[in-house]
């Protein structure tokens, strides 16, 4: 059961990462920024994912929504399905995989580097169907070599 709880992990960072991106282009992100400034710009992103939400991502994992805030993009992850024991008991590895995997991502990817390095901040929290909090990452420009 442990190996199905991290594919499901693996497969749900990464399909995260494309709706990400699916709803508004770096570029045009950037063009937004620039012309109305960074919390309009990620208010904006957040109005028009949120009509989409919930977000089926996979049969474990939904996204509920996503937050505005000045300088950061976060999105919100519901995880059911799971008996919250087994994700419990390889939460810490998980975590620091996802990050590891996601920070690597987005720093490395031409579709999420530009809004990283201006200095747009993206977090991802995920919680447990009950409401419980899991874990949460966030990428930022630091991170990035």
């Amino acid at each position: 059961m442990r190996e199905n709880n991290m594919k499901f992990f693996f497969t749900a960072l990464f399909l995260i990462f494309g709706i990400t991106l699916s709803e508004v282009e770096a570029e045009d992100f950037i063009s937004i920024m620039e012309k109305y400034g960074k919390k309009t710009a990620i208010k904006m992103v957040v109005d028009e994912f949120n009509k989409n939400c919930p977000m089926v991502v996979d049969k474990y994992t939904n996204i509920t929504k996503a937050l505005p805030f000045s300088d950061r993009l976060k999105y919100q992850a519901s995880i059911s399905g799971i008996p919250y024991d087994n994700i419990k008991q390889s939460l810490e590895s998980l975590k620091n995989r996802i990050t590891y995997i996601g920070t690597n991502t987005m720093c490395s990817s031409p579709d999420t580097r530009p809004l990283i390095d201006s200095d747009l901040i993206v977090e991802y929290e995920y919680y447990y169907e009950d409401g419980t909090f899991l874990f949460s990452y966030s990428v930022k420009k630091s991170d990035c070599q």
